[in-house]
Parts: C-alpha cells; sequence; structure tokens
C-alpha cells in the first residue's frame, strides 16, 4: 500500500471535489484522478460516487 496515495484520498475528502485537492497539491488534476483510481483497484472498491 502507497500512503502517498492515502494522503491524496485524503486531501480530495478535505477539499471536497478532485479538482481543489489537485490545486491545493499543486498538481494537475488527471494524475491525481490516477492515483485515487490506483488506490480503488488495489482496494477492490469504489471510494467516491462520480457524476
Amino acid at each position: 500500500m502507497d500512503l502517498k496515495r492515502l494522503r491524496y484520498f485524503c486531501r480530495v475528502v478535505e477539499q471536497g471535489s478532485v479538482s481543489q485537492a489537485a490545486k491545493s497539491l499543486n498538481m494537475a488534476q488527471p494524475p491525481l484522478s490516477k492515483r485515487i483510481q490506483e488506490l480503488e483497484e488495489e482496494l477492490q472498491v469504489a471510494l467516491f460516487t462520480r457524476r
């Protein structure tokens, strides 16, 4: 388990959106979404409801 992915997940929850979390992490949204997707695949569970 990659702790960085868990930190990213926590930041998304804190910020309320992937785009806001990406801004606060000084990174682009697509790579952050990819890291969250990788975490979901590793845990075999959907962590967010996507709209």
